[in-house]
């Protein structure tokens, strides 16, 4: 029995450390990694170009994805969109106050939730503030849009809130599971631990960040269309309709009844270089009837 009791302590010990072993193994491999996906930012030209490169890019598809939300709501194809220095600039002044309001109180949640739970349950009100913005953007109109965010928020409030009472039955305490979970989930290499191995985790933050932003804008304006109020109007003997889009010198316009705040189906361009002399009022029409309404 004795001899059992040595032996099993030997194996014991030796598990111990062929498992810490690994693990400095695997972290030294992570900061190699690293250092080699740094190596071609080291040169501040080509850093500075890259840099330089990407605003515009991302200013010109966030503008495009506010643009289409906006159109798809009216049904205006995106081959219709054209965005100009102007659009892309008027895009930006509206984002940027409404995400503005998205900070401010994730910064005020922040400052004064506790030190300790900062770390685990922070991300959680910043990913649940997200999602409700969201759903206010979307206005829940389709059982789509309610099944979507409703999955959403039940994976993330399963995996991170309720996961750690489950699987850390051992632990006292709330904070103590969540502390538990935690360190187990970053012994474990997941997809994006063998992803930043070989690409810079800036730029996995970069692209993560863009296409958040570019959800984000394309919601916006779709919000925009649907809450719209004052548009400009063409009142004719023969139609009256409403200008939906101003793209160059072209309008985008369709037809619709004052009464009831309804759209007709179809929508027609008119061209200002060509057209002597167009008068257009502002007034309040809106918000108009969508089919999905």
């Amino acid at each position: 029995m004795h001899n059992s009791l040595k032996k099993g302590k030997i194996q014991y010990a030796r598990k111990t450390r062929n498992f810490r072993r690994n693990r400095r193994e695997n972290t030294k491999t992570k900061m190699v990694s690293l250092q080699d996906n740094q190596k071609f930012t080291k040169n501040p030209i080509l850093k500075g170009v890259i840099e330089t490169s990407i605003i515009p890019i991302v200013a010109y598809l966030i503008a495009f994805e506010y643009e289409k939300g906006y159109c798809d709501v009216f049904g205006i194809p995106p081959e219709f969109i054209s965005l100009t220095p102007t659009v892309i600039i008027f895009t930006i002044i509206v984002i940027i106050p409404v995400m503005l309001g998205l900070f401010f109180p994730v910064n005020l949640i922040y400052m004064i939730l506790p030190n300790k739970w900062k770390r685990y349950i922070f991300p959680i009100i910043v990913i649940l503030i997200f999602v409700g913005y969201l759903g206010w953007l979307t206005r829940l109109r389709t059982k789509y849009d309610i099944l979507f965010l409703g999955i959403f928020l039940f994976i993330i409030i399963f995996s991170e809130l309720i996961l750690p009472v489950i699987t850390q039955r051992n632990q006292r305490g709330y904070l103590s599971k969540l502390e538990a979970q935690d360190k187990l989930d970053r012994e474990i290499d997941t997809l994006i631990d063998i992803i930043t191995r070989h690409i810079n985790p800036k730029w996995i933050l970069l692209f993560a960040f863009v296409l958040d932003l570019s959800v984000f804008s394309e919601l916006l304006g779709k919000h925009i269309a649907l809450t719209q109020e004052k548009f400009y109007v063409i009142n004719t003997p023969e139609l009256t309709a409403v200008v939906l889009r101003i793209y160059n010198e072209k309008l985008i316009c369709a037809p619709f009844i004052k009464e009831t705040k309804e759209l007709q189906n179809t929508f027609f361009i008119i061209n200002m270089a060509t057209q002597q002399k167009l008068i257009l009022t502002k007034e309040k029409v809106g918000p108009f009837k969508t089919k999905e309404e």
